[in-house]
């Protein structure tokens, strides 16, 4: 099947049998406009899977490229988790009506989607299967070319927040591994998890009248909203340029899909889990393991493949978030309450400063005042094997959410990750923990640019006192 897509990376693939090739979206803004471009270049399909899908600036945006894309005879399918579509069911059942578009509500709750308290009610009454939630980001493009990672739709992962904004990452792939990555849409569009938008309101055809009401709706939306801190209105030929020259950076090599199947945690479900898959693979590293997992709960299973790690010398450093730049104050208390743990198995812990400064040159500078938060999902091992990916290194990525991630063999692009992770670890940009004497500090660099060592734990307030406590009296680790 012939597309524009095709054409532009068929060459490429030629020049690299039996490789796929990843490259790295790391700003905000490049994520963002490699998102519009595919959309405004496909020609057949467009498959998109999200956990969360915004009702703001660049989730209204990308749902009008994805009509306009709808409207030139693209067939698009969205598959989102319900648990975060508040307030969205009577803008889905119309854009679900909309000609050549196609929506999917993973494990839905029922009913009108519309209200918080229902949606509680309802979890409460049935809470072993509402709590298994899908947490697989993926956007499709002709089945020619994928992106995967961390970011989900919403402001926050693409710099443009006035609130707060995260520091993520997810990556641009082409060649072989994007059949794979669409048998992977393929198996949760079809699978009995996901339940039509249309089937949770009247199915009426939409009309002319409604089609309208709904533009009418996007652009007052937009006009209500602050203004950006960076345009995202580029002509179509400079949005393919840069889309172009993002295709120039590529890493090819060998890679691998893993993905949990779309009934994990339920009794009924035999197919292996994503840290099955994962645990059956030879990768055990020899030297140095990097990882950076905005929640950071391990489990024994955990603490016991570190204590492999130590017997074999390799060397363990992690980030995560602080209590200043985490946006889950309870995932924070799960962390905290095994960071001395880690420390003790000789893990070199990094928490990120909601200050950070090298992310601080990424952004427009309107919004380089407001905090951000770390949510990036990756592993280096020795410096040639990259695991990027939705996951946490928590309970819930592991046993309760979905997950999807790509293992890629490539020493230059694990260099160029590494060379993040160095930057992000840096002083400036993240404190390091140490133990001394069973006491824990805070190596940090204060506004004149002076070293420290804080003897409190930056962020933290006296009412986190009664977090972790509560905590360690309920029953709750599972889900964290």
């Amino acid at each position: 099947m012939d597309s524009n897509l095709r054409n532009l990376i068929e060459p490429k693939v030629a020049q690299n049998p039996g490789k796929s090739a990843v490259s790295l979206l790391e700003t905000g803004q490049e994520a963002l406009l490699a998102r519009i471009a595919l959309i405004d270049e496909a020609q057949y399909t467009l498959d998109l899977q999200y956990y969360i899908w915004q009702g703001d600036h660049s989730g209204v945006l990308l749902i009008e490229r994805i009509m306009a894309a709808a409207k030139r005879g693209v067939r698009v399918r969205l598959l989102l988790d319900d648990h975060n579509l508040v307030g969205s069911s009577k803008a889905l059942s119309t854009l679900a009506k909309y000609p050549n578009i196609y929506i999917k509500l993973y494990n839905p709750y029922g009913g009108d989607t519309s209200v918080q308290f229902t949606k509680t009610m309802t979890l409460l009454g049935n809470f072993s299967r509402l709590n298994h939630r899908m947490h697989n980001k993926a956007l499709i493009a002709d089945n020619q070319v994928a992106i995967i990672g961390g970011r989900n739709i919403g402001d926050e992962y693409f710099d443009l927040s006035q609130r707060k904004n995260f520091v993520d990452l997810d990556v641009v792939t082409l060649g072989p591994i994007v059949n794979d990555i669409s048998h992977s849409f393929d198996n949760y569009w079809n699978s009995n998890w996901a339940i039509s938008a249309q089937s949770l309101d009247s199915p009426v055809v939409a009309t002319e009248k409604e089609l309208t009401k709904l533009h009418m709706q996007l652009q007052r939306r937009l006009k209500k909203l602050p203004p950006l801190p960076y345009s995202i209105e580029y002509p179509k030929e400079q949005v393919l340029r840069l889309f172009k020259e993002e295709l120039g950076e590529l890493h090819w090599g060998k890679m691998k899909l893993v993905v949990d199947p779309p009934g994990k945690a339920l009794t009924d479900n035999t197919e292996p889990t994503l840290s099955e898959q994962l645990d059956a693979i030879d990768m055990l590293p020899s030297t140095e393991v990097l990882l950076c997992s905005p929640y950071l709960v391990p489990d024994s299973e955990t603490f016991a493949n570190i204590a492999q790690l130590n017997e074999l010398n390799v060397s363990i450093k992690i980030l995560t978030n602080s209590y200043d730049s985490n946006d889950v104050r309870v995932a924070q208390y799960g962390y905290t309450r095994r960071r001395e743990q880690l420390l003790d198995a000789n893990v070199s812990l990094f928490e990120y400063r909601a200050d950070g400064q090298y992310w601080r040159q990424h952004q427009a500078q309107s919004i380089q005042e407001i905090p951000i938060g770390l949510h990036a999902k990756f592993g280096i091992y020795d410096r040639s094997i990259v695991w990027i990916s939705s996951a946490n290194l928590d309970p819930r990525s592991k046993s309760l959410n979905t997950e999807i991630g790509l293992l890629i063999d490539n020493p230059a692009f694990a260099q160029q990750l590494h060379q993040w992770f160095e930057r992000n670890t840096e002083l400036a940009n993240a404190d390091k923990v140490i133990k001394f004497n069973n006491k824990l500090f805070w190596k940090h660099l204060n506004a004149q640019g002076e070293e420290q060592m804080l003897t409190e734990e930056p962020g933290r307030h006296w009412w986190d006192w009664f977090g972790l406590t509560l905590q360690r009296l309920l029953p709750i680790e599972e889900q964290l």
